[in-house]
């Protein structure tokens, strides 16, 4: 078995590029920044930006065209890929990443996103009751003695 996941946080650097190739088949391309900060030995707050391009396809390239601008935090989930390509006049190829996401989540609301219910944040830290409701069965939250295994 073997896991292929990336999954990143970042600004987007550029409004994504999109196109539709001749087949039909739509694909957007966009790059995403990440910040790495941590304070040096004199205490001064140092950065270290990493860019990283991002690869939709189909559905999901319409909607990252329609709705990712740059500037605007998201959240990507996908794939790491490489590709290789030779420059003329050179012996050696040259490899790059990109990440092919399936999952693209705008982070910054925009007014007009929050009119349309985009992306509406969804409560997922409710509170949870730590009640028993009777001896020895576990109330919500709480672990059961039970266990199937």
């Amino acid at each position: 078995m073997s896991v292929n996941k990336v999954i990143q946080i970042g600004n987007v650097g550029q409004d994504p590029e999109v196109k539709v190739l001749e087949n039909g088949s739509t694909v957007a391309k966009f790059t995403l920044a990440t910040t790495k900060s941590w304070k040096n030995k004199q205490g001064e707050w140092q950065d270290d930006t990493q860019w990283h391009t991002v690869i939709t396809w189909r559905q999901l390239a319409e909607r990252v065209g329609k709705h990712i601008k740059k500037g605007m935090q998201v959240y990507v989930e996908g794939e790491l890929t490489y590709r290789k390509w030779h420059k003329e006049g050179e012996e050696t190829a040259r490899q790059y990443a990109e990440i092919v996401a399936f999952n693209v989540r705008k982070l910054t609301q925009t007014e007009k996103s929050e009119e349309a219910g985009i992306n509406k944040p969804v409560n997922t830290t409710a509170k949870i009751e730590n009640t028993t409701t009777a001896k020895g069965s576990a109330g919500p939250g709480e672990p059961s003695d039970d266990l199937p295994f």
